[in-house]
């Protein structure tokens, strides 16, 4: 995977997002260096979702500025095969009839193109991405047999196999042990820093991803903290964010939340 040139894979300026009448995202702003692992985090409905939609060139009626790459997402073009996404885990039919070799190489279509035979060469990359997350021996594997943990490794090497420099991931974790977020968690730090990736994740759980990210942008509809997890874990704006009490624990660098989110 190719190095940046570029000092931030993503930058955003005052960025409003109207959906269906409503304001999802208001005046944001914020940078990502490249090689960066950032997590967003917040509340329900914060815009969290929507904000790795507008970067990834699937909402485009905004107000602002968004530079990924140093180029709009909606003009990325044949760079778009750039940013790989993980979207939140969904329920399927576990009897869906498809191999996890077949599923991962869906992530080349955005090199390839729709409707274009996938080559050896297409095979290779997602035999490499398999290899990448620790994954190759379920490459023959029926994706529905798979647990949730060996699940998620299968949809980030799916994510990975396209000369993916930007990583975006939505709540990643959802219906992971702790264990197994601990550990797709340490999976994705190897992977930035063997691969010089970007990586921002979209999580709930302030604590956890504090534990790996190198700053943390909390946002509920505005950005109300940005900075290292810290300097975020030791900000009185975090009830601000959340709308509840926050207890802090300077010496294991946890937070814990109280009440509902």
């Amino acid at each position: 995977m190719a190095s940046q040139t570029v000092a931030n894979a993503v930058e955003v300026r005052d960025l409003t997002v109207w959906l269906n009448g409503q304001t999802v995202l208001e005046e944001v702003t914020f940078d990502i260096p490249t090689g960066a692992f950032a997590g967003i985090v917040g509340p329900n409905g914060a815009g969290k979702t929507t904000l790795l939609k507008v970067l990834l060139g699937l909402v485009r009626t905004y107000e602002g500025s968004i530079l990924v790459f140093g180029t709009p997402p909606a003009r990325l073009g044949a760079q778009r095969h750039k940013i790989g996404y993980v979207p939140q885990r969904p329920n399927f039919d576990r009897s869906f009839p498809a191999r996890v070799l077949d599923v991962v190489m869906m992530g080349r279509v955005s090199c390839r193109g729709l409707g274009r035979r996938f080559t050896p060469a297409d095979r290779e990359a997602a035999l490499e991405s398999l290899a990448m997350v620790g994954a190759l021996e379920l490459k023959d594997r029926p994706i529905g047999e798979l647990s949730g943990g060996q699940q998620q490794r299968v949809f980030l090497a799916r994510a990975l196999c396209s000369h993916t420099q930007l990583l975006l991931l939505d709540e990643p974790n959802t219906g992971l042990d702790l264990p197994s977020q601990n550990q797709f968690y340490e999976l994705l730090d190897t992977l930035r820093r063997e691969n010089s990736l970007t990586i921002m994740v979209v999580s709930h759980d302030l604590a956890m991803v504090s534990r790996y990210a190198d700053r943390i942008l909390c946002i509920n509809k505005r950005v109300h903290v940005h900075g290292s997890p810290s300097e975020v874990l030791e900000s009185p704006l975090l009830d601000q964010v959340y709308g509840c009490e926050f207890e802090q624990i300077a010496s294991r660098g946890v937070v814990i939340a109280g009440g509902s989110h």
